[in-house]
């Protein structure tokens, strides 16, 4: 691994445990976030961290169908893939 990525892992490495020890309380307190052009809202910290998480699921399957477009075959990164089973 070459010291940039070593950084990048440490940094959400980090991350997530600094989510993962957070009590309810903490993630029930509000944040601002951008829900449209100059728009912020007040939305729960858990709020939106699933809506980071589910952005991340729909990007993930959008990237895949173009892959599949261009004639590409699915890595089997988290589970076994129609074009690369394990």
């Amino acid at each position: 691994m070459e010291m940039s990525d070593m950084k990048k892992y440490n940094f959400l490495k980090n991350r997530i445990k600094k989510i993962k020890d957070m009590s309810s309380s903490e993630l029930n307190k509000t944040v601002k976030f951008p829900v449209g052009p100059k728009k912020m809202a007040d939305l729960r910290k858990l709020d939106v961290l699933w809506f980071v998480l589910t952005d991340q699921i729909y990007h993930r399957g959008q990237l895949s169908i173009y892959i599949r477009l261009a004639g590409g075959k699915m890595p089997s990164i988290y589970r076994p893939s129609a074009d690369k089973p394990w």
